[in-house]
C-alpha cells in the first residue's frame, strides 16, 4: 500500500524507416493515463553504437506530443512516470516520423 512509486518503460530499438533507411522523428506520443510523464528519445544507426538519450521532455499540454528532432535508422523510446501518479496502463508509443533522406 501507499503512494505508487517512480516508473520508466522503455521499447526496444526500432527501424521506422523501413529496413537499412533513416527516419526523421518529429515528436511522439505515449498512449497512456499517467499525467505526471516525461519521455526522451535516443537515436543510432548501428545496433552496436552507444545509446545517447535525448534530454527528458513533457507532452505539449494541448496535444500530448512530446517534441522532439531525431534522425537515424533505429530509434529507442523511454517514458517516465512520476512517484504518486496514479495510471493503470502505458502501452504503446505513437511517434510522428517521416522518411528521411540518404546521404
Amino acid at each position: 500500500e501507499g503512494s505508487n512509486m517512480a516508473a520508466t518503460l522503455q521499447t526496444a530499438d526500432v527501424e521506422l524507416g523501413g529496413k537499412y533507411d533513416r527516419a526523421f522523428v518529429n515528436g511522439y506520443r505515449f498512449e497512456t493515463d499517467a499525467d505526471g510523464i516525461t519521455g526522451r528519445i535516443s537515436g543510432k544507426d548501428k545496433h552496436g553504437d552507444a545509446v545517447s538519450w535525448s534530454s527528458s521532455a513533457s507532452p505539449d499540454t494541448r496535444t500530448g506530443l512530446v517534441p522532439t528532432r531525431s534522425s537515424a535508422r533505429l530509434h529507442r523510446f523511454e517514458l517516465s512516470v512520476a512517484a504518486g501518479d496514479v495510471w493503470t496502463h502505458a502501452h504503446s508509443v505513437a511517434p510522428d516520423v517521416v522518411k528521411a533522406g540518404k546521404r
